[in-house]
């Protein structure tokens, strides 16, 4: 997950990712007021932990789900070649080299999108 901050100065957003899944988590870790340089117009901004949003990472999702389907198409394609007949299980081969890559990517996407509701959804006492 990564966390989105307003700079006051430029409008420019700034992020950066935590693996806190809440408020409290991060405020704990961090204070309630953050300190944020902008990496556009390179003024400081104190930032409250209420001011932070969450957004979902889209590349490491795309990393998942191409790696888990090369994963997939690799084991597929040596199964086939040198342990089990080709014609027989092919259909099976194509059905897992998208299903099982989709599965894992969809599973990580909710999680992902859960841990940012999560975080969006909490707030702490000024």
């Amino acid at each position: 997950m990564r966390l989105v901050t307003f700079c006051k100065s430029c409008g420019h957003d700034n992020y950066f990712r935590t693996l806190h899944t809440n408020r409290f988590d991060f405020a704990m870790k961090n204070g309630k007021v953050i300190t944020v340089k902008c990496s556009k117009c390179g003024k400081t901004n104190q930032n409250s932990v209420n001011e932070l949003y969450a957004t979902k990472r889209n590349k490491l999702i795309a990393i998942v789900f191409s790696a888990a389907f090369l994963l997939t198409g690799s084991v597929g394609y040596y199964l086939l070649q040198f342990l089990i007949k080709p014609t027989m299980f092919i259909h099976i081969y194509l059905a897992s080299v998208i299903g099982i890559p989709s599965l894992v990517s969809i599973v990580f996407q909710k999680s992902e999108m859960d841990a940012v509701n999560l975080f969006n959804q909490s707030r702490i006492s000024e």
